[in-house]
């Protein structure tokens, strides 16, 4: 299946969707919607915090930046929404009501801040400045691939190999070429810059909502 078709319908089912009224917090009813506009994709599967492919439990996704640390996954951290072609995936999406942790330098001090570091780095050797769900696709995608093409596949080797990766290039951080959309209610200005180098390294997509 054509990366780009998808990606382009994909790209279109989530900008028909009105958004909410009601302001503050609408992740949920933003989640709720655009599953149900993915859903008239009649060629597509579309699974709600996928439990199947993706995350396994306590694999970890990122790194704490008040110390740089990697940081550990208690349970089973899973992805907003999955679109499948039959039982292949071809696209990841998280949803956020905002991106208001995301901090130009610094840490965001609010309890339970969505604003992280990468495990992996760029090819300069420094962690990307990124946020919890964005992360979420980031570590779910690379696992996905080496569980896919290793005979030897451990989640011990797996968060090494993550570890040990340094590159800009989304060939080396999303070799599957997963389509990855992150989806916000609101953007402030800054938003933008903060996510690019991320953002590309994975050739996702930041859609912030009107």
């Amino acid at each position: 299946m054509d990366t780009q078709s998808v990606r382009t319908q994909i790209r279109a089912a989530i900008k028909s969707i009105p958004k909410p009224i009601r302001k503050g917090k609408i992740g949920r009813q933003l989640h709720e919607d655009i599953t149900a506009a993915l859903r008239n994709l009649t060629e597509f599967r579309i699974v709600k915090e996928d439990e199947a492919k993706f995350l396994q439990a306590q694999m970890p996704v990122w790194r704490d930046k008040k110390n740089n640390e990697i940081e550990p996954t208690k349970t089973q951290r899973k992805i907003d929404i999955v679109v499948y072609s039959v039982d292949l995936p071809i696209a990841l999406i998280e949803v956020e009501s905002d991106l208001n942790d995301l901090q130009l330098s610094g840490i965001s001090n609010r309890r339970g801040h969505y604003d992280v570091f990468s495990i992996a780095r760029s090819a300069a050797g420094h962690y990307f400045h990124s946020y919890k769900s964005l992360e979420r696709m980031a570590a779910a995608a690379m696992y996905y691939h080496l569980r896919e093409s290793s005979h030897n596949y451990s989640q011990e080797s797996a968060v090494e190999y993550l570890e040990s990766l340094m590159s800009d290039s989304p060939t080396d951080h999303n070799p599957s070429k997963l389509p990855m959309f992150l989806v916000s209610g609101s953007c402030r200005a800054m938003d933008h810059g903060i996510l690019a180098p991320r953002l590309k390294s994975l050739d996702a997509e930041l859609i912030c909502l009107p």
